[in-house]
């Protein structure tokens, strides 16, 4: 049975899809201690479409796809992760920047959320209202420091800030 990754934050420019296809390179390389490669699936929510850019990209520069994509819709991700788990291991969801019924519908077919989190106060409400959506829907939730300088202190403050205001 295929897993279920959701790179989702309400706030836009928070890093997903860059997260996203990084973390999808490794796992389909079997890079990063994942031992073997993985069957990656992938599926683009996002109106903007920088995934489905992305793919097109690669596949210009591979020759061939590495990994399948599904340019998916509010009304058909139902039925586009049940065909992406037929042929994935792995399945890797970009959501968009926005808090909708798409979201929740997603959250629910979701084994972990993956929610990037900038160093500004707006990025912290934002993964608050992320946070407690998946949390609705039953859904494992991880943050992801993004963009935040590589000072230890730094990563400190900002650790401390998203317990206090985003608490899982």
């Amino acid at each position: 049975m295929a897993k279920v990754l959701t790179f989702a934050q309400q706030k836009g420019g928070s890093g997903k899809t860059t997260l996203l296809t990084q973390l999808a390179v490794v796992y389909a390389s079997g890079g990063g201690g994942v031992g073997r490669k993985r069957r990656i699936g992938l599926i683009d929510l996002d109106p903007q479409r920088t995934l489905t850019s992305w793919m097109d990209e690669r596949i210009r520069g591979r020759g061939e796809p590495d990994m399948d994509l599904i340019e998916s819709s509010e009304w058909r991700v139902g039925t586009d992760i049940g065909k992406a788990a037929r042929d994935s291991d792995l399945i890797m969801i970009d959501c968009p920047g926005a808090a909708d019924v798409m979201l929740n519908r997603v959250l629910r077919e979701t084994d972990l959320v993956i929610s990037p989190v900038q160093p500004s106060a707006p990025d912290v409400w934002a993964t608050r209202a992320t946070l407690r959506a998946a949390a609705k829907q039953g859904a494992d939730a991880r943050v992801v420091l993004n963009r935040v300088p590589p000072v230890a202190w730094w990563q400190r403050k900002w650790r401390r800030c998203l317990r206090r205001k985003a608490p899982s």
